[in-house]
């Protein structure tokens, strides 16, 4: 977005910040799905970013493989090495959703982290290759949606 960030690479002075409530402790498999104070998002950031790099790796690495087999006659049985990449990356997909954390492009590394403010819910939103997350939006707005985050949020 043209004008909303500063030299930092941060959102300009006009942006806003939503008031998220805290969170309620816990979230058992029939509660409702975790949400994020954007303290706590940032927080899990660099965790979350490590994962974000290993799956594009891994998808990198599939592709690959998927170029040097491709024209080869097919083999008995499945693929070996297919088959633990493809585990590796569902773990790492896997233990962002125990995170409660919402994958929206893997090829991009968009995810949301979902919150919630005085209006209703909301999603920090982060794409891989950012420092930090620097915008939210409504879920319904998504991606496209962004709002930058106000420095002082």
């Amino acid at each position: 977005m043209p004008g909303t960030a500063n030299r930092s690479g941060l959102p300009a002075a006009g942006a806003i910040c939503p008031k998220t409530r805290p969170n309620k402790a816990g979230r058992g498999p029939l509660e409702e799905e975790r949400l994020y104070s954007l303290k706590e998002a940032r927080a899990l950031l660099p965790a979350t970013v490590r994962r974000l790099e290993q799956i594009a790796e891994l998808r990198g690495q599939m592709r690959a493989w998927g170029s040097a087999a491709e024209g080869m006659a097919p083999a008995e049985g499945d693929a070996p090495g297919l088959d633990e990449l493809l585990a590796s990356m569902n773990a790492r997909l896997r233990e962002l959703s125990d995170d409660g954390i919402l994958v929206r492009d893997l090829r991009s590394g968009i995810i949301d982290f979902p919150g919630r403010d005085a209006d209703g819910p909301l999603c920090w939103c982060f794409r891989l290759g950012e420092p930090d997350i620097l915008y939210w939006h409504r879920p319904d707005e998504g991606f496209a949606g962004r709002k930058p985050v106000a420095e002082d949020c």
